[in-house]
């Protein structure tokens, strides 16, 4: 397998030699390094689809994906953001981006971006409890409370809500 995917490789860039601005090679590319667990190899071809396509938002979650595998979270902000702009009915984007300022102490932007998907998914527990999982945090666990119990009101018999509910104090 993996000399079929080495091959595989020699003919995607040779595709790309004689055609730079093939998109779908340089994915493939980056696509084909990904399986082989050469992940900085793969950034490197995904962006370069990105630069041939910005348009295709696929790309860039990838790219976010591999970025935040690789513990560089900074960069993998404009990515999913992009994403989002193009793609605001894609719950993990906004999971995914929600999770990356909330680890890098961003709480506000976390908050942020778990409003957005708030209003676009209003019938989804999980946003509310991402702003309720933030708030605790920033010791308000009043707005915690709060959010939670919406999550509650959405999904009453869900185990982890309940959890996290009575581990900020509620009922």
């Amino acid at each position: 397998m993996q000399q079929t995917k080495n091959k595989a490789l020699g003919h995607f860039k040779s595709a790309l030699q004689i055609y730079p601005p093939f998109y779908n090679a340089a994915f493939d590319i980056g696509r084909t390094y990904s399986t082989l667990n050469m992940p900085d190899s793969a950034i490197v071809y995904f962006q370069r689809a990105i630069a041939i396509n910005p348009k295709n938002s696929d790309a860039h979650v990838i790219v976010a994906r591999l970025l935040g595998e690789r513990n560089r979270l900074t960069e993998t902000i404009p990515y999913y953001e992009y994403r989002l702009k193009n793609v605001p009915t894609d719950y993990p984007a906004y999971e995914a981006l929600s999770f990356v300022h909330y680890s890098l102490k961003d709480y506000k932007k976390s908050l942020a971006v778990n409003a957005l998907a708030v209003k676009q998914f209003p019938s989804m527990p999980d946003p509310l409890v991402n702003i309720g999982k933030t708030y605790a945090p920033m010791n308000k666990l009043d707005s915690a409370r709060h959010y939670i119990q919406r999550a509650l009101a959405i999904s009453p018999n869900n185990p982890k809500i309940i959890e996290f509910l009575q581990q900020v104090g509620g009922k």
